[in-house]
């Protein structure tokens, strides 16, 4: 099974993803990359992160993919 996400805040250009790990754990890894590319122990940026630093961005589930 999988999902497919997408991230918003405000006038930011939302962020569209897709994971098959719980959804919570995917939002979870995605603020702690966004807090080591910060510190600078990360060396990509990833357009999520823009998102993910403000405290009430949205999830919205696009989708849920269910396997065969």
């Amino acid at each position: 099974m999988g999902i497919v996400y997408m991230l918003s805040f405000g006038n930011l250009k939302p962020y569209v993803g897709s994971t098959t790990i719980r959804l919570e754990k995917r939002i979870a890894v995605h603020k702690t990359q966004c807090k080591y590319y910060t510190e600078g122990i990360l060396k990509y940026n990833c357009s999520s992160f823009e998102i993910v630093k403000n405290e009430g961005f949205e999830v919205q589930i696009i989708e849920e993919v269910v396997g065969e």
